[in-house]
């Protein structure tokens, strides 16, 4: 299998035959001082039955351009430093505009087939497409027009304003992850996008629900007003950014730096990556992960699922029925309105319930289970489960928010002094009641999983 490189340097009024194996990856290159326009078209590929014509190109050079059509199996192309028009076959091509890609070409036309192209505009303002197939498109300095087509592209407009479109379907993506400066996207259903900053300054964006950002501290938006699209995958790569979904099924990737990714409506999936992230589901079925560094995360509405990293975060679970993991590291939760699972892991956290019947865990480490109000795990309802209470690791029971001044009687019956606490002894544990106000009925009661007896100590009141 050769892979075959032919150049064609020429002086006007040249013409030449070439024929081709047909096997390998071929590349076609105009190379020389002339600038004159080319017009390149590798014509389809036949793998049988094919004349005599179809294993190789023909080509003339005139006093006003260049002439080429290719026959068979050469798959990319460059163009000459003049104005170029290069289309590709059904094979995965590899156009480039400019030959030289040091960015100093002219206006080139670039097109695609149904294979998955490669295609380079470099300098000057280009207009290129994909047609069919997973192409990416890399327009390069000057204002240009890129189209995606069928399937799931890569569009990269490059400095200048540009006009973007991903295509009638597949999964599109604009990147600005050479951008100079910070980029700000806007997305808008149904119209054209604005875009402003680095190099999406005066983009125009239609059909792309997806977008990378740049190095810097970059804003992309679906806005609300548009509830653009029902899927957005943004990712914010590296530089301290907003990151704010739409109303459907969204995806966030934070990068690096300290991150603000906010959820909104639908069931999302939302990751902070390294940084100190902010990071807010909305509501739906969301899973939010913060990754590494200090976060603070924070469900919304819905059942939701809430990943903390190594260091200390902060987890809020919000309304629905959450789970809650904090990942090592001294961690804060607050289950909030549902019943909720809350699973300390490593580090010495401090596990607020809220509203409803949780189950907390606190792991490895000196844990608080801590109540901050009352009708939190209120007796007579179903109230918290605390599943593997260490004694040994120095957890605690944490009441001293809700009582002035408290005290431990043991088994004995409420005596009517506000701010007593009982226990009795269970067929799986130990259950824990409180009498905040000394009426002599409880006012909270907590299940102890593996613990028939607890003692003063195991309080905090």
């Amino acid at each position: 299998m050769a892979n075959n490189i032919y150049v064609i340097d020429e002086s006007p009024g040249k013409s030449r035959t070439q024929t081709d194996d047909g096997s390998g990856k071929d590349w076609l290159i105009f190379q020389g001082s002339y600038a004159l326009p080319t017009s390149i078209r590798l014509d389809g590929y036949v793998e049988n039955g094919v004349s005599s014509q179809a294993r190789g190109f023909f080509y003339h050079i005139g006093n006003w351009g260049t002439s080429l059509v290719v026959h068979g199996a050469i798959e990319n192309a460059s163009g000459s430093s003049g104005e170029d028009w290069i289309s590709g076959n059904e094979l995965d091509n590899i156009l480039y505009g400019d030959p030289s890609r040091d960015g100093a070409g002219d206006d080139d036309t670039l097109f695609g087939a149904t294979g998955d192209d490669t295609i380079y505009g470099g300098a000057g303002r280009d207009d290129m497409g994909g047609a069919d197939g997973n192409d990416l498109l890399d327009g390069g300095a000057g204002i240009d027009t890129l189209s995606g087509g069928g399937g799931s592209d890569t569009l990269i407009g490059g400095a200048g304003a540009d006009s973007i479109s991903g295509g009638a379907d597949g999964t599109d993506w604009v990147f600005y992850t050479g951008s100079s400066a910070a980029v700000d996207v806007r997305l808008i259903s149904g119209d054209t996008s604005t875009s402003f900053g680095g190099d999406a300054e005066g983009d125009r964006i239609t059909g792309v629900n997806n977008v990378r950002g740049s190095d810097f501290n970059d804003k992309i938006t679906d806005l609300p007003e548009s509830n653009a699209f029902n899927a957005n995958r943004f990712d914010g790569r590296d530089g301290h950014d907003l990151l704010k979904m739409g109303g459907g099924n969204d995806t966030a990737y934070g990068g690096s730096g300290n991150d603000t990714i906010r959820g909104e409506d639908g069931n999302d999936r939302l990751y902070g990556d390294a940084g100190r992230d902010v990071i807010s589901g909305g509501a739906g079925r969301d899973r939010i992960f913060g990754g590494e560094g200090v976060n603070q995360l924070d469900g919304g509405a819905g059942n939701d699922t809430v990943t903390g990293g190594a260091q200390r975060d902060i987890l809020y679970g919000g309304d629905g029925n959450d789970v809650l993991d904090g990942g090592e590291g001294n961690d804060l939760f607050f289950g909030n309105d549902g019943h909720d699972t809350l699973r300390g892991d490593a580090g010495d956290d401090v596990l607020i319930g809220s509203e409803g019947a949780d189950r907390l865990f606190g792991g490895a480490g000196a844990d608080e289970f801590k109540y901050i109000a009352r009708g939190e795990s209120a007796a007579g309802a179903p109230h918290d489960l605390i599943a593997d209470f260490s004694r040994a690791e120095g957890d605690k029971l944490n009441f001293d928010q809700v009582i002035a001044t408290g005290t431990f009687i043991g088994t004995t019956a409420f005596s009517g002094q506000a701010g007593e606490a009982r226990f009795i002894t269970t067929a799986t544990g130990s259950r824990a009641f409180i009498d905040l106000d000394g009426d002599t009925r409880a006012d909270f009661a907590v299940d102890v999983l593996g613990l028939s007896v607890l003692r003063a100590s195991d309080f905090i009141l």
